[in-house]
C-alpha cells in the first residue's frame, strides 16, 4: 500500500478524540487523514482494487471510493471535479484516480489537500493501520 499523495498531514485521524475544525470552528471527530498537496497533484490508488463509486459529496466534495481485498475500502475526497476513473474500473496500486482539488466545504479553511479515509468491513479505521 502507499499514501495517495506525498504531503504533510494537515489534519490527523481522530475518531477517539475531538479535533478542532478550522472551517466549522468547532470540535469534532475526524474520520480521515488530510494530506496537503498542491491543487492538480495526481492522487493515486493506495492499493489494487475496484472503483465502487464516484460522487460529489455535499460536505466532502468530489469523492472516489475503491473496494479492496479483505474487506477494506479507501475513500479519497476533496478531489478536483474531473476524476480519471468511474465505478467498475479496476485500479492498481499507484494508478492515478484524480487530482487534488479543494472541493470539501467542511474543510475549506485547510490548504489544498486530499482527505483519505479507510474502512474495514464497514467500520472506520485509522488510515495509518491500512498504510502499514
Amino acid at each position: 500500500t502507499a499514501a495517495p499523495v506525498e504531503g504533510e498531514a494537515v489534519a490527523e485521524y481522530a475518531m477517539d478524540c475531538l479535533s478542532y475544525n478550522e472551517t466549522t470552528r468547532d470540535w469534532r471527530v475526524h474520520a480521515g487523514l488530510d494530506l496537503a498537496a498542491e491543487a492538480g497533484t495526481e492522487v493515486k490508488a493506495a492499493a489494487d482494487g475496484e472503483v465502487y463509486t464516484v460522487y460529489d459529496d455535499p460536505e466532502m466534495g468530489m469523492t472516489v471510493v475503491i473496494r479492496h481485498e479483505d474487506g477494506y475500502t479507501t475513500h479519497y475526497s476533496s478531489l478536483a471535479d474531473e476524476v480519471a476513473v468511474k465505478a467498475g474500473d479496476k485500479v492498481t496500486l499507484g494508478q492515478t484516480i484524480g487530482t487534488v482539488g479543494n472541493t470539501a466545504l467542511m474543510e475549506s479553511a485547510l490548504p489544498d489537500h486530499v482527505c483519505f479515509r479507510v474502512t474495514l468491513d464497514g467500520e472506520i479505521i485509522d488510515p495509518a493501520e491500512f498504510l502499514n
